[in-house]
């Protein structure tokens, strides 16, 4: 209870003296008791009187239910529009909306004689639940493939590539690299950008079109940041705050409309596809899922998905050897793990990449016949970037790999 509603109660003239005590103790008395009480509370210290009773103020509750969730009773002074607003009614209950979740909320007014302006005392009763974000993620994932209607087409694709005669090609594989997209970075001025982004997927789509007469198959590896952040409070994994002007529901859709798209374009040819992903240290956990939810939707239209949330990955694209990771790892051991990762896969290979992002900006190494590549961002430049000095082309690479070597690289 708050001192102006301690006040607002004692100076109410309409109140008996009994309605008074069972408002401020909760609880009943006799007509003597509470004049009584009244008369000497008039006199007391207000601020010390208040400390004595917080944790008595207006009825207040916590019950713990075994399914996980938490029952709140309080009383209050508040406006109508605030009783309606749930993350008041987890503050006022003293729950942090960035780790609760309202479940139902129940309110009446229970004393309209009891006013402050335009508030009045309202009894409360709220459930809420814990955020995991985990479970939520899982649900994000299966209510995003009910809706989406690239299940009414899959049937469609499956038959059209059936349709596509087997022939024997020279072997030609391209090599497609997601590095950094940070799907719902803000800029300093406060702006979303996705123009980089969408360019890069029509031109990555208009390349297959014209050249899958040739292609033996497709890679396609996301280097991790696929997303800005990676919880609904606008953090990192870790914890991080991020600026951000999108929504966390938002940034999802998009990316899934970004993939779909592709991936369709891509399954309509029927070439083989491999799809691989590490993870990022802005968006482990999202991440993960979009992939969950892209495996779901294409993995019977001939893609293949290798998406365990793993901070390495090896693939053999003909008789070479490319090994993915974020980036994020010590300089000194970024090529070093291959060798070790990789010993059951190195005879009669002809050249070791590794291809990872998280600089931003592209870098090229090359130590004893292995290559380090550092590929460059599609996002925006953050505000951190901006401040600390920091700049990078915005571009998209493409590898171009025939059986035994890296034939040409396109920037698209």
């Amino acid at each position: 209870m708050e001192n102006k509603e301690l006040e607002a109660i004692l100076n109410n003239e309409s109140l008996t003296a009994r309605e008074k005590y069972k408002l401020i103790y909760n609880e009943d008395c006799s007509r003597d008791k509470a004049r009584h009480a009244i008369e000497k509370l008039k006199k007391t210290d207000r601020k010390c009187f208040i400390g004595k009773i917080l944790n008595r103020d207006c009825g207040e509750s916590v019950e713990l239910n075994c399914d996980g969730t938490q029952c709140s009773s309080k009383r209050f002074l508040c406006s109508e529009d605030d009783i309606k607003c749930p993350e008041f009614l987890l503050v006022k209950h003293g729950y942090d909306p960035n780790k609760f979740v309202l479940v139902s909320a129940k309110s009446s007014i229970w004393d309209a004689t009891t006013k402050d302006g335009d508030k009045v005392m309202y009894s409360s009763k709220i459930t809420v639940r814990p955020i995991d974000y985990k479970k939520d993620l899982d649900a994000l994932v299966k209510s995003s493939i009910e809706k989406t209607d690239f299940l009414k087409f899959r049937d469609a694709v499956k038959e059209e590539q059936s349709t596509i005669n087997n022939k024997t090609y020279k072997y030609f594989a391209a090599e497609i690299c997601f590095a950094d997209l940070h799907i719902g970075l803000t800029d300093r001025a406060g702006n979303e950008d996705f123009e980089a982004q969408k360019r890069y997927l029509e031109n990555v789509k208009s390349y297959i079109d014209e050249n899958s007469d040739k292609l033996t198959e497709i890679y396609i590896t996301f280097l991790g940041d696929i997303f800005h952040y990676d919880t609904k409070a606008k953090t990192t994994t870790a914890g991080t705050s991020q600026e951000s002007n999108t929504s966390f529901e938002y940034i999802y859709s998009t990316a899934i409309n970004y993939f779909t798209e592709l991936f369709t374009a891509i399954a309509l040819h029927g070439i083989p596809t491999f799809v691989n992903y590490v993870p990022g240290n802005h968006d482990e956990m999202l991440g993960y899922t979009l992939l969950r939810l892209l495996r779901e939707l294409f993995k019977d239209l001939e893609f293949y998905f290798n998406i365990l949330n793993e901070p390495r990955k090896l693939v053999k694209i003909g008789n070479n050897l490319v090994g993915y990771t974020h980036g994020d790892m010590p300089a000194k051991n970024i090529t070093k793990w291959i060798y070790t990762d990789a010993r059951h896969m190195l005879k009669d290979v002809a050249a070791i990449e590794i291809h990872a992002g998280h600089f931003h900006c592209e870098k090229v190494l090359e130590d004893n016949g292995l290559v380090l590549r550092h590929l460059p961002s599609l996002a925006e430049l953050s505000p951190w970037e901006k401040a600390n000095g920091y700049t990078h082309g915005r571009r998209g690479m493409l590898f171009e790999w025939s059986r035994y070597k890296l034939e040409s690289i396109k920037y698209l």
